[in-house]
C-alpha cells in the first residue's frame, strides 16, 4: 500500500478516534467503546493500471450467515483517484468476515474478495479493516462478443483448408 494512502487512512483513523478517546471514561471504558469496521482500496483498469475515479462500487460484508451491503463512489480527483471507502458496524461485519466488492465503470467490471482483519484493539477503539483492491476489465458486448465467436469459427474452417 503507498504511502499516501497509508497516511490518508491513518489520518481518518485519529479523526475517528480523538473524538471519542476524550469522552471514553475511566469508570465504564465500554460506555463509549468505538467499535467499527472499515473497508477501503483502489478502483483501477486493469489494462493501464490507472485509478478508476467515480466507479460505482458496492461492498458485502458475510456477518454470520446475513450480507450486509454497502454502495459508494470512487474518488472522481486528486491523489486519491479512484480510492473508496465505507465504514461498517462491527455488528456487521468483524475481523475474520468475508467481503466481496464489485465496481463498475464505463463498461468495464471487476470484483475481489477479501477477508477483514483486526487493525486497531485500545481501551476505548476497536477498530478492524479490509483492504480490496480491485481491477476493472472490459465486459465484451453482444456484438463484439459474437463478432469475436463468428470470426473464430471462421478462422477454424480457414486454417482446416489449408
Amino acid at each position: 500500500m503507498g504511502r499516501i494512502n497509508l497516511l490518508a487512512l491513518f489520518f481518518l483513523a485519529a479523526i475517528l478516534s480523538i473524538t471519542y478517546v476524550s469522552a471514553c471514561g475511566y469508570d465504564n471504558p465500554n460506555d463509549c467503546k468505538v467499535t467499527e469496521t472499515i473497508v477501503k482500496g483502489r478502483i483501477y483498469f486493469a489494462d493501464t493500471n490507472q485509478s478508476a475515479g467515480n466507479a460505482d462500487v458496492t461492498i458485502t460484508c458475510s456477518h454470520n450467515g446475513t450480507d450486509y451491503t454497502k454502495t459508494a463512489k470512487s474518488v472522481s480527483t486528486g491523489f486519491l483517484k479512484g480510492t473508496y471507502f465505507v465504514i461498517f458496524p462491527q455488528a456487521h461485519c468483524v475481523a475474520g468476515d468475508e467481503v466481496t466488492v464489485s465496481a463498475v465503470k464505463d463498461g468495464s467490471t471487476g470484483e475481489e474478495d477479501g477477508t477483514i482483519r483486526n487493525w486497531i484493539t485500545t481501551r476505548c477503539l476497536d477498530m478492524d479493516i479490509g483492504i480490496i483492491n480491485v481491477p476493472l476489465v472490459p465486459e465484451f458486448g453482444f456484438i463484439i462478443g459474437g463478432l469475436t465467436l463468428v470470426s473464430a469459427i471462421a478462422i477454424l474452417f480457414f486454417v482446416r483448408r489449408l
